[in-house]
């Protein structure tokens, strides 16, 4: 299994999170924010560093048929059934226009390696169907302006520059040059 994303925690830390129902709330809101850009029922989706699947599952419950993938071994042997273990490469397995919402809930901020960021939203870009939504979550410090704590619409051309106030300007020129 690939390692794509370094951990701050260890899976063992993060599950036991989970298990504890520490997780639970933070997720919840977040598929609250989510909802009226996405229609779950029937939809197609896929959850990019998807862990142990609790987000699979939440969105399942509400009708989405959902896939997956995380770099963690730990984590995937607890993740719905077909959750595949592996990193951005674990996209060439389905077609263009596979999904209607592609996720990242804060995993963007571990993209490490030269190229990462960009491969990921090529990536994700080439599996979503016309119209698919990208639903981002950012975990970060400097996220602390009243703005960031709700949702945004960015339209893909305005990504760069509304990931610039986020990320180092090495990944947003990442981005600009694919």
């Amino acid at each position: 299994c690939n390692t794509m994303l370094k951990y701050k925690m260890t899976d063992t830390d993060w599950i036991d999170k989970v298990q504890r129902g520490e997780t639970l709330p933070r997720m919840d809101r977040a598929i609250r924010l989510m909802q009226p850009y996405v229609d779950f029922q029937g939809a197609e989706g896929f959850d990019f560093g998807c862990g142990e699947g609790v987000f699979m599952r939440l969105l399942s419950e509400r009708g989405a048929r959902m896939s997956g993938c995380d770099p963690s071994p730990n984590l995937v042997r607890l993740a719905p059934k077909g959750t595949i273990c592996g990193d951005v490469d674990c996209l060439s397995e389905f077609d263009e226009g596979s999904f209607n919402f592609f996720l990242l809930f804060q995993v963007v901020s571990f993209f490490d390696r030269k190229g990462e960021f960009a491969r990921v939203f090529s990536a994700a870009a080439r599996v979503l169907k016309p119209g698919g939504v990208l639903l981002l979550t950012i975990l970060n410090s400097r996220m602390n302006d009243a703005n960031s704590r709700h949702p945004h619409v960015v339209d893909p051309d305005e990504l760069p520059e509304f990931l610039m106030r986020y990320r180092s300007e090495e990944h947003t020129s990442e981005l600009q040059s694919h």
